[in-house]
C-alpha cells in the first residue's frame, strides 16, 4: 500500500447578498489588510442571504463531477514527477494541474459572457480577435433570430424571505413573454447533442422567482442558452418548464438550511 496522502480539499465559493439585493461577496479581514471570502458566520453577522448557485452546490453534479476526474486522471497521466518528490506532493499538483484546466475553461467562457454583454449594451470597447469577430456575428444573427428584447441584464436580487438571493444574466422577452435567459459555455462535438442539465431549469425558475415574483414566474419563459467553447458560432437553446425545476430548487433549498447543510445555522 502507498503512503496516505494529506487531505486536499476543493475549493469553494459561496456568493451572497444583502437585504437591498447588492452582492457581498468579500469582507474586510481585522488582522491585516485586504479582502477574504464570506462565511457563514459573517452572513448571520451581515443578515445575508446565499446566491441560488451557492444553494444549489448541495445538489450532485454527475457529469461536472466526471469531467472532473477525467481531468485528475490525464493530469497524474501526463505531469512528469520532479525527482525525490513524494506522493503528497506529487498529488497537490495533480490537483492544481487540474484546477488550472477549470480555470482555463471558465475563463473562456467569462470571455464569452463579455462580449454579448458589452454587445448587447452597444458597449464593445476592445479590438476583438479574428475569431471573436466570427463568433459575434454569428452570434448577433442568432439573437436577433430569436426575438428576443432586452430589459436588463446581470440584475441582482435578494428575497430575504424565502432565504436566497442572485443575478440574473438577461431579463427581458422571449415571443412576448416575460422571460429569464442564463448564459452557458460548453466544450462540444459536432456529433454530439449539447448537454442541458436539470440544474440549470431549478436555476432559472429561482431567479424568475426572485426578479418576477412567484405569481408571474408561472408565467415566464426560462431560457438556457449553450453557446460552444470551440465550435464557434454553435448556440442552443432549450426552455424549462418552471413548476417541476422551482420544487426542485426549493427541495435543495431545504437541504441547503437543514441540519445537514451548510446553512443549518442561519436559520432558527
Amino acid at each position: 500500500m502507498g503512503v496516505p496522502l494529506t487531505l486536499i480539499l476543493p475549493d469553494r465559493d459561496s456568493h451572497w447578498y444583502d437585504a437591498t439585493g447588492k452582492p457581498c461577496y468579500e469582507v474586510k479581514m481585522t488582522t491585516k489588510e485586504g479582502m477574504r471570502p464570506v462565511t457563514i458566520a459573517d452572513a448571520r453577522k451581515l443578515s445575508l442571504v446565499p446566491s441560488v448557485t451557492t444553494i444549489m452546490g448541495v445538489v450532485a453534479k454527475p457529469g461536472l463531477e466526471v469531467w472532473k476526474q477525467t481531468q485528475a486522471i490525464f493530469s497524474a497521466l501526463t505531469l512528469p514527477r520532479f525527482k525525490d518528490e513524494t506522493e503528497d506532493a506529487f498529488a497537490k499538483r495533480v490537483v492544481q494541474d487540474m484546477k488550472e484546466e477549470s480555470r482555463a475553461a471558465a475563463g473562456a467562457g467569462t470571455d464569452i459572457h463579455d462580449i454579448i454583454e458589452h454587445w448587447l449594451h452597444n458597449n464593445i470597447s476592445k479590438s476583438l480577435t479574428k475569431e471573436e469577430t466570427t463568433f459575434l456575428e454569428l452570434f448577433t444573427s442568432w439573437y436577433k433570430e430569436q426575438g428576443l428584447q432586452m430589459q436588463a441584464t446581470e440584475k441582482s436580487f435578494a428575497l430575504t424571505s424565502e432565504g436566497f438571493g442572485g443575478r440574473v444574466d438577461y431579463v427581458g422577452f422571449f415571443k412576448d413573454r416575460r422571460c429569464i435567459l442564463d448564459w452557458k459555455t460548453q466544450a462540444t462535438k459536432a456529433d454530439l447533442q449539447v448537454r442541458f442539465y436539470p440544474e440549470y431549469g431549478a436555476q432559472l425558475a429561482a431567479y424568475a422567482v426572485g426578479i418576477f415574483g412567484l405569481q408571474d414566474a408561472t408565467k415566464a419563459s426560462l431560457l438556457s442558452v449553450v453557446v460552444s467553447r470551440n465550435e464557434v458560432g454553435r448556440i442552443e437553446m432549450h426552455e424549462y418548464e418552471f413548476e417541476p425545476y422551482w420544487k426542485a430548487f426549493v427541495a435543495a433549498k431545504d437541504l441547503w438550511y437543514s441540519p445537514l447543510g451548510p446553512g443549518n445555522t442561519l436559520k432558527g
